[in-house]
């Protein structure tokens, strides 16, 4: 099975060089994402914030909150020193992974390059 590459990576590669009609635009969520919801408990809540705070700079959005409900629940769960059924903690794991949040899944994680600072001088340093 392939993996489909963001088009920001197959550009960098030059991959539409030769064939510009592939060229495509993958959709770009927006929005933070934001706060718990109200209706968590004060656990869920916790697991939320901790979750966000834990989360590569700039990679969740609004479009994600979903996801992060259903790891925040789970977490909570686990925490609380309830059994998670195999299924639950295969789903938490795989939230959690969705998020980026081990190792192999960060390397996977496509996000875009920060802004270059314009007023930045490269020979700044060698000016007196």
């Amino acid at each position: 099975m392939s993996r489909r590459l963001p088009a920001s990576v197959l550009e960098a590669r030059g991959a539409f060089e030769k064939d510009p009609q592939r060229r495509r635009v993958d959709p770009v969520a927006v929005g933070d994402l934001g706060d718990a919801p109200a209706y968590f408990s004060e656990a869920e809540q916790a697991v939320w914030a901790e979750i966000k705070a834990t989360l590569p700079p700039g990679l969740a959005k609004s479009a994600d909150r979903l996801l992060v409900e259903i790891a925040s629940r789970l977490m909570a769960k686990f925490r609380a020193g309830e059994s998670l059924k195999s299924f639950e903690l295969s789903q938490l794991v795989g939230t959690l992974g969705s998020l980026g949040m081990s190792p192999a899944d960060r390397a996977r994680c496509a996000m875009a390059p920060p802004p270059e600072d314009k007023t930045a001088n490269e020979f700044a340093e060698f000016s007196s």
